[in-house]
């Protein structure tokens, strides 16, 4: 399925509706793209977040922006499916983060955290993997 709702059924499908729904409490706006057991918001071309399903359940994995020395590798953000509202301030944070200048899309007051990975009392929310 593509297009905006994300709700065709799908588990994958109905997750990154929610998701989708959320980012826009941001004032970001996205498409839902679903199949083969999986779902993507796609946000910007260096904005794609993952729905997916893995040994620990569903959940959200976007780009950090970050390269693991030595292997070149992409580093992933990763945050529970159940944790929408909070995997949408963390993709926010990644969206300010990569352009600056498009803070103009963000809600003002949006409780938002430079880089993304962390809340405001300093934790990191999920694990971090490199693929």
């Amino acid at each position: 399925m593509n297009g905006r709702s994300g709700m065709r059924g799908s588990p994958a499908g109905v997750i990154a509706g929610r998701l989708r729904r959320a980012l826009e409490d941001f004032g970001i706006t996205g498409d839902v793209v679903e199949g083969y057991g999986l779902a993507l918001v796609s946000v910007r071309p260096d904005l794609v977040v993952w729905c997916e399903c893995g040994p620990q359940g569903w959940h959200f994995r976007w780009w950090s922006g970050r390269v693991v020395a030595g292997s070149r590798r992409w580093e992933w953000e990763r945050c529970p499916a159940g944790a929408g509202p909070t995997a949408a301030r963390r993709i926010a944070g990644r969206y300010l983060e990569a352009h600056p200048g498009g803070g103009q899309f963000i809600k003002a007051g949006a409780p938002l955290v430079a880089g993304g990975g962390r809340h405001a009392g300093g934790e990191e929310q999920s694990g971090r993997a490199s693929t």
